[in-house]
């Protein structure tokens, strides 16, 4: 039997919409505001990326997967093969090291020895990717095909083997599997298809509770702050969902409809990407950022206008923030797609104004950009 609840610090607690405020209530007429946040462009467009730690690994559109030092980044990166062709979706890395990349109507291919050799490892493609504090695996397939319905897999040797630990028959796939250390609970969000929903595990996956969803509410991404669980979510209204960690109060902090992609938040710090919709007329995507865990927002970018939905929008997010605070992640504007890293402004320092070079590419930084001189090769 399905139980339809919430569970806020171990305790089953109804789910009860709270009183709505929409802090970002119309993001088409949001200025773009830097204020202090350093935004700086990368010599290379990646399709994916993962931080776990100093460690920065970056999809490029080859298909290529560099390793980049988060605090040494303008130095040269290490090269860890060509495990696929064309851009992949999903870049992880284990806390052994081990590499995983998969793709669109691609399996995931994982290796051990830093990128000198890689095999298939799960036969499904998959986005996310997600590791608890025990060390278990957990990856969800995204197949968009009649074949398929969206299952959940877990692995406790590193990748080597895998074991189906969630399914849904009415999705088509797993959005999104994330790991809440200060909640010690594992979430999961499912599409699509009239099953299409999310779910939470208090015990690493034996067992699955379902949390209730809107009418036509799908959600893409689920991120973690300090004090509260945001669910992000890219059909009917594209809401963000705020739900307080100690009480389960929902509240409601967006008032447009554009489709949110995901969400990466540490501490007080929360980031946001969005896609285009339909609306009429077109729109901006955007990337949001809030310092005070979603009680105020600011636009950092936006992508160029677009007409048609998932046209335009911002992606291939690292997951986490980086050793020094930083979020990797692509968005774009007129000239094209754009990579980008950001963070919170720590302290002003001459030197970030000193011009770099990157594989015979000169950047020159400053505290809100780097601005390309050259193309990386």
């Amino acid at each position: 039997m399905t139980r339809i609840c919430l569970l806020v610090a171990g305790a089953t607690i109804l789910l009860v919409a709270a009183g709505c405020q929409p802090w970002i209530v119309n993001a088409a007429l949001a200025p773009v505001d830097r204020t202090g946040y350093e935004v700086e462009d990368l010599p290379v467009v990646i399709t994916a990326s993962f931080a776990r730690g100093d460690d920065v690994y970056l999809g490029l559109e080859s298909g290529e997967l560099k390793r980049a030092s988060d605090a040494r980044f303008w130095e040269p990166w290490e090269d860890l093969g060509r495990p696929i062709d064309g851009g992949p979706r999903l870049v992880f890395a284990s806390r052994t090291g081990t590499l995983f990349v998969s793709a669109d109507r691609r399996p995931v291919y994982r290796s051990d020895d830093a990128g000198r050799t890689w095999e298939v490892c799960l036969a499904v493609p998959v986005w996310r990717m997600e590791e608890d504090d025990e060390g278990s695996l957990y990856a969800g397939n995204y197949t968009k095909d009649d074949e398929h319905f969206a299952t959940l897999y877990q692995s406790t040797d590193d990748g080597a083997t895998w074991a189906a630990i969630f399914e849904e028959p009415a999705a088509h796939h797993i959005h999104t599997v994330r790991w809440d250390e200060r909640g010690q609970r594992l979430y999961i969000a499912f599409g699509d298809g009239p099953g299409s929903g999310r779910a939470c595990s208090d015990d690493r996956g034996a067992s699955f509770v379902r949390i209730p969803s809107g009418r036509q509410e799908v959600c893409t991404d689920v991120a973690f702050s300090r004090d509260y669980v945001f669910w992000c979510t890219d059909t009917g209204t594209g809401r963000i969902l705020r739900v307080a960690r100690a009480t389960g109060a929902v509240q409601v902090i967006t008032g447009w409809s554009q489709f949110v992609w995901f969400g990466v938040a540490e501490d007080e710090q929360v980031f946001l990407g969005t896609v285009a919709s339909h609306k009429p007329g077109g729109e901006r995507a955007a990337l949001w950022a809030s310092h005070d865990q979603g009680a105020s927002w600011q636009k950092l970018s936006e992508t160029a206008w677009s007409t048609g939905p998932y046209s335009q929008g911002f992606f291939g997010e690292s997951r986490r923030l980086s050793a020094g605070g930083w979020l990797y992640c692509t968005g774009g504007d007129e000239n094209g797609p754009r990579s980008y890293r950001v963070r919170r402004l720590r302290r002003r320092s001459a030197r970030r104004d000193a011009p770099r070079t990157v594989g015979g590419a000169r950047y020159m930084r400053s505290s809100t950009s780097a601005v390309r001189a050259g193309m990386y090769t």
